[in-house]
């Protein structure tokens, strides 16, 4: 006892004197290096504000007068003002700070695109800024980055709330900000991905700490409607990317109503690929004197001159044929195939995968589950070279990197879906190409995109290199009765889009050959006679996500994909894209929900397995408690029926309290005093009847 108690001793002088030993140690260094305490951050400080108070000086020289284009103007700009607008093509010759300017270079943003270099300007001023620009010239920097400056210069913090909403069409788009505005912020500010198909609950904890919040508007007006203390007093600028698109996708009232919860005094940009002068639609927004940025007023077409774009006009019973041998043809190629509804998407991405088209595959479209659509999207963009079937839920925004094909299997409403759609390739001065299929009853969408200063040649199918799948796909459907629900939803869904169309000079339902589209897709009556009587499956309906594969990745590959599928006039035209070295990369890891920091937080809400996995443990804790619920209920009912036949007992007796002794053997305890029996029976002789051979005498 003594042993153990010199010891405990010892270990306590020995923690008292490393405490004061450490303390000395902190204390000698304090003494000599006495300016280091405090001195560093105010000094970082100091440079912190010597650099606002001259990035706010600039802007106040520089900003270009209201209706010039900062390109074509002659103002002198830079540091030393040595240099004129037309001649800065950097980053760093602009007032941004620092800080912005090194995320930038780590991220590869070195030199700014023309509608970067028009709109920078004035949107650092604070002006409200409608931008009008191709797809794929920079948009999304354009606007992110003043709204970043702006953060910067005012010093926010997470205490002084919400500074900033982006609206998207879609969640890709959202998505897709998100990750380019967290690469060029670092651990400033705070953000959050508010879209549809999370959980509202776990949004709403956040949303009211974030500094930004990037959303489509369904999901936002549903939080300025229901999230309480969600303030939007403070909110210093709106954005709206793809304002026209958001516009037309139903989203009007929604937009309406968002405006109403927010301050009118407020920056306000907008930017879009087909934005005009126009302003019918941008008034209700309620923008102050915006300035109007447009680079492409000058240009002699509306799309990419590094664009090749051709197309071709076939009968309803040939297109299937010609897009199957086309993907045969261009294998080595990263393609996008757009379609006008779902259930095309969903048909032609599981016939073709089926039939071994000999490229992966994947498909895109608006009820596919968030986290489908996530994986998907992620995986193509990575690759490449493959297959993505989808709806126009791709068209507007998404930067897609190499992109060769854009296929259009379906033609679009009108020019501006055109355009949006062709903008996923040529992006950033790349080459790129774009096939358009066109029944003859379209013709008249020609002349609309001529018109709209959209060039197109023309180009024949090689017939020689052209297969018929009719067979083929009939041969599955009688393998696979699946395939042929989704063949006849897919043309039912195609001839009630045509229904629904406004450009009624290019779309007529009536005029759809449907029986020779049936024939194309597989649909013979005959040969399908013995399968319609013996298939007795009922399908779901197709609003449920029943593909869920990610991808196939086909065992055959054609060995010469240089011959092309394309000729005009006997003479071939498009090239394929040359060949690429096919890198097969791993999906990358699910992303989770991140802990809340104070400072630079970057929430996003994903749809993940915990949730199923906190549902599957509350089942089992359910059930488990209905179990023993259960076996008390009936412990209780054996008990409650003793008792009754106990009283029933001593009402027949005039006894009360008869307990069970053991399993032979009874034991009656008399409590009661004797009543007069009930019956004509004396109480003497029922005892004896009731104790007759169980006796304790």
């Amino acid at each position: 006892m003594e042993q153990k108690q010199k010891k405990h001793t010892h270990f306590k002088k020995a923690k008292k004197s490393s405490d004061k030993q450490i303390i000395t140690n902190k204390t000698k260094k304090r003494e000599n290096k006495k300016p280091f305490s405090i001195k560093p951050k105010i000094l970082e400080r100091q440079k912190i504000e010597e650099e606002i108070n001259e990035l706010n000086l600039r802007i106040r020289k520089e900003t270009p007068p209201r209706g010039v284009n900062p390109i074509l103007s002659e103002s002198k700009i830079g540091e030393d003002y040595s240099i004129s607008y037309p001649d800065a093509k950097r980053f760093d010759q602009f007032p941004i700070s620092k800080s912005t300017i090194q995320l930038l270079k780590k991220n590869q943003f070195i030199t700014m695109t023309p509608i970067q270099r028009a709109a920078i300007p004035h949107a650092l001023a604070g002006r409200d800024i409608i931008g009008a620009a191709r797809t794929g010239s920079g948009k999304t920097l354009a606007f992110l980055i003043p709204l970043i400056e702006f953060m910067y210069r005012s010093r926010w913090t997470e205490l002084d709330g919400l500074c900033s909403i982006i609206l998207s069409p879609t969640r890709e788009l959202a998505q897709q900000i998100f990750d380019v505005f967290a690469s060029i912020t670092g651990e400033r500010f705070t953000a959050a991905l508010i879209t549809g198909g999370k959980d509202t609950k776990e949004e709403a904890k956040v949303i009211r700490l974030m500094n930004v919040l990037i959303c489509t508007p369904g999901r936002l007006l549903y939080h300025l409607d229901n999230t309480p203390h969600f303030n939007t007093t403070p909110l210093r600028i709106l954005i709206l990317d793809e304002a026209d698109r958001i516009l037309d996708m139903g989203f009007k009232k929604d937009l309406t109503a968002i405006l109403e919860h927010l301050p009118k005094q407020r920056q306000t940009m907008l930017f879009s690929a087909t934005q005009t002068k126009s302003v019918q639609d941008l008034i209700r927004l309620s923008l102050r004197h915006p300035e109007y940025i447009s680079v492409d007023e000058k240009a002699q077409y509306a799309t990419p001159e590094s664009l090749n774009q051709t197309y071709m006009l076939l009968g309803d019973g040939d297109k299937i044929n010609v897009l199957f041998s086309f993907i045969r043809t261009h294998t080595n190629s990263k393609m996008i195939v757009f379609f006008q509804t779902t259930k095309e998407v969903r048909f032609f991405f599981e016939t073709f995968k089926k039939l071994r088209v000999g490229a992966v595959l994947y498909l895109l479209y608006g009820r596919q589950s968030q986290n489908s659509r996530n994986e998907q999207l992620s995986t193509f963009t990575k690759e490449k070279r493959g297959i993505l079937f989808c709806t126009d839920i791709a068209s507007r925004g998404l930067d897609i990197q190499g992109v060769d094909w854009i296929v259009q299997y379906d033609c679009p409403e009108d020019t501006a879906q055109y355009i949006h759609r062709v903008g996923r390739t040529a992006r950033l001065n790349h080459n790129g190409q774009a096939l358009l299929l066109l029944t003859h009853n379209e013709q008249a969408f020609i002349e609309q995109l001529e018109k709209a200063k959209v060039p197109l040649n023309r180009v024949e199918p090689n017939i020689a290199r052209m297969k018929n799948i009719a067979n083929d796909i009939t041969e599955l459907m009688i393998e696979l009765p699946i395939i042929k629900h989704y063949a006849e939803k897919s043309i039912d869904a195609y001839i009630y889009s045509l229904t629904k169309m406004h450009n009624k000079t290019v779309f007529d339902s009536e005029k759809v050959d449907e029986k020779a589209m049936r024939q194309s897709y597989g649909l013979f009556a005959d040969k399908l006679e013995e399968t319609n009587k013996e298939d007795h499956i009922k399908f779901e309906d197709d609003d449920d996500d029943v593909v869920e594969e990610a991808a196939t990745k086909a065992e055959e590959e054609e060995e010469d994909d240089d011959d092309d599928l394309l000729e005009k006039a006997d003479e071939q035209i498009i090239e394929e894209v040359k060949p690429k070295q096919f890198d097969i990369s791993i999906k990358p890891k699910r992303l989770t929900k991140k802990a809340i920091h104070s400072v630079g937080t970057y929430i996003k809400f994903e749809d993940s397995d915990n949730e199923q996995d906190d549902q599957n443990d509350l089942v089992e804790k359910m059930e488990e408690e209905m179990r023993v619920a259960d076996i008390e209920d009936k412990e209780t009912a054996k008990k409650e029926l003793k008792i009754k036949r106990m009283k029933k007992q001593s009402a027949l007796t005039g006894f009360a309290d008869v307990e069970i002794a053991d399993d032979r053997k009874r034991k009656i305890s008399l409590t009661e005093s004797m009543k007069e029996p009930k019956t004509k029976k004396t109480a003497e002789e029922m005892l004896q009847e009731k104790l007759k051979g169980n006796s304790l005498l």
